[in-house]
């Protein structure tokens, strides 16, 4: 009976239910593996290189230096030179002494603090008897969890994070050093760390200005933004006239358009360079007025040039926007053309004031994959820009990662890597309504 109401409606099987949800699953763990590297890439770029490769995995400086209001440091229960420089405690022993003296240095924080780890520097031998060193709070010992991590002439401990007002770092018995037959002041320097995440900002200062992608930066933009709008501008003449007008040839330019999508953009690599090297222009002078030239042009060059550049990607680009944006026009109704020809406009009037607002949604969502392509795209600048001034972004991200490989600054080369994908993610965050909207508008003919 309901059947035949019309008012049967089918159920989804078991089958179909489990089915669907391991998809949602596989597509949750897919994104969330994608976005863990992306974060990770994001908090390790604010790291020191040090951090890196001590706890790669764990945030940035997960403990900031604790502000000290006081220090005091004894030798053999005397007192010895003490000093604040900046959030760390410098502590020397008032002389070398032929007998051990034990140091203690006392960091005072005023108020009682978070403390999650202690890095102290020696001020002896290579050799410095880590395993000696004691820490001390409220009078009673504190067992750190983990170390000491031993780097060079300094030694990092991890703690369960604990709260106290005063921490005593203590050698009962410093090091001799052999050569001079001297007990050596035992502690250098001690920077307590609180649990609070603190972020470099020196990486990117360091990126952008001296790894010059602050002017990488700027090419990028100016490359990208060029390319994009005669890419919109053009694509949306080319698929207005290929759907509103009559014209002969017009499906041939369809097809032509799409044949262009078959085309492996790796294969034009050369065709288009030897084109563009033999289309250099140093001196060219037209229609000579007296001993003036009315067109003169001097040192025009296509290879490193932003301008080849452009038109490469501008190139690159007209196929698949013109495909899409041809099924965009067909769903906008032809009559609007017709009325606006009987008020006597012009089809430049009627493409500039009529179809072009109207086509707002297919031009955004176009103009959005040809900036993700342009403003990441390395093949073309790789071969066709060779001046370091006019580099691109992903070009000089490149080269810094080169430069990585004879250093250690590899928390520089993340800060790079997220000034070149933070503008994509941001721009695709702000119209990503807007990108669905485009590609479904027309998919249903109502």
């Amino acid at each position: 009976m309901e059947a035949e109401r019309g008012d049967y409606r089918p159920t989804k099987g078991i089958s179909s239910i489990w089915g669907n949800g391991v998809i949602f699953l596989m597509l949750v763990a897919w994104c969330s593996f994608s976005l863990f590297g992306f974060v990770w890439v994001i908090y390790t770029s604010f790291k020191s290189d040090q951090e890196l490769f001590r706890s790669p995995w764990a945030l940035p400086n997960r403990g900031i230096a604790a502000a000290l209001t006081s220090v005091s440091s004894e030798a053999e229960g005397r007192p010895a030179t003490a000093a604040l420089d900046g959030d760390a405690a410098t502590a020397w022993a008032s002389e070398p002494s032929r007998e051990p003296r034990p140091q203690r240095l006392v960091l005072d924080f005023g108020e009682r603090e978070t403390v999650a780890r202690v890095t102290v520097r020696a001020a002896g031998p290579t050799d410095f008897p880590w395993e000696e060193v004691r820490f001390h709070s409220g009078g009673a010992e504190v067992a750190p969890a983990a170390g000491p991590s031993v780097s060079g002439m300094e030694a990092t401990w991890d703690f369960e994070p604990f709260r106290a007002r005063q921490i005593t770092v203590e050698v009962e018995r410093p090091p001799l050093d052999p050569g001079a037959g001297l007990y050596q002041a035992a502690i250098a320097e001690v920077e307590p760390y609180r649990e609070r995440i603190r972020l470099k900002w020196d990486n990117y200062r360091f990126a952008w200005t001296v790894a010059n992608m602050g002017s990488y930066a700027l090419n990028s933009v100016i490359v990208t933004a060029a390319s994009v709008t005669f890419i919109v501008i053009f694509s949306a003449m080319a698929a207005y006239s290929i759907t509103k007008l009559e014209w002969r040839g017009q499906q041939f330019f369809f097809y032509f358009f799409l044949a262009g999508l078959a085309v492996p953009a790796s294969l034009l690599l050369v065709p288009l360079f030897m084109l563009l090297k033999n289309f250099n222009i140093e001196n060219l002078q037209l229609f000579n007025i007296g001993s003036h030239f009315l067109i003169s042009i001097r040192n025009f060059y296509l290879v490193d040039s932003r301008l080849g550049l452009i038109l490469i990607y501008t190139t690159l680009g007209l196929p698949f926007t013109v495909f899409v944006l041809t099924g965009f026009f067909r769903t906008l109704p032809t009559a609007l053309a017709e009325a606006a020809a009987i008020d006597g406009a012009s089809e430049y009037a009627t493409f500039w004031k009529i179809f072009l607002p109207l086509a707002k949604p297919g031009l955004v969502t176009v103009a959005i994959f040809n900036f993700l392509y342009t403003w990441n795209e390395y093949q073309f600048a790789l071969v066709f820009i060779s001046n370091p001034k006019l580099k691109t972004l992903p070009l000089g991200l490149y080269g810094l990662s080169a430069a990585t490989q004879h250093a250690t600054n590899w928390t520089a080369l993340f800060a790079g890597l997220v000034i070149l994908i933070l503008p994509t993610i941001v721009i695709f965050l702000i119209l990503e309504d807007r990108i669905t909207r485009g590609l479904t508008v027309g998919a249903i003919k109502e």
